[in-house]
């Protein structure tokens, strides 16, 4: 049951993130196109002979960082149908399970209700069910 609830949590939390910024999917090819322009910028700004220069890694740094973030972002996009897919099937199935939970003890309470029921009483012993004296 706990995991249900982690799973619920997780899920809800995911998918609401993901749903609210479904305007705004980033790709792995925008997160290259975005890291090409800030190393063009950093080669604007830094002449070339300071392009092995720690001023230039200075500047090339901060483009590699977002670069890493964006792939991330690309890869979390790229996912979230599928976890929302998967969270959907998921509730089918915890459904399918609590109906039919549900239904087992609505059979056994009708059981447990009848007259001639047996109930959990034993059966009575028969008379050749006893050890036989010798």
């Amino acid at each position: 049951m706990k995991q249900v609830a982690a799973l619920f949590i997780a899920g809800s939390l995911f998918t609401g993130s993901a749903l609210a910024e479904d305007a705004q999917i980033t790709t792995v090819e925008q997160c290259k196109t975005a890291y090409d322009q800030c190393v063009a910028a950093c080669d604007g700004t830094y002449k070339s002979e300071d392009a092995a220069g720690a001023s230039r890694a200075a500047c090339g740094t901060p483009c590699a960082a977002k670069r890493a973030a964006c792939d991330a972002k690309a890869g979390i996009d790229a996912a979230a149908p599928h976890v929302k897919e998967g969270w959907e099937t998921a509730k089918e199935k915890a459904k399918e399970w609590s109906d039919k939970a549900r239904k087992t003890w609505e059979l056994w309470m009708e059981d447990q209700n009848k007259q001639d029921a047996p109930g959990n009483k034993l059966p009575e012993a028969k008379g050749s069910d006893k050890p036989k004296e010798i």
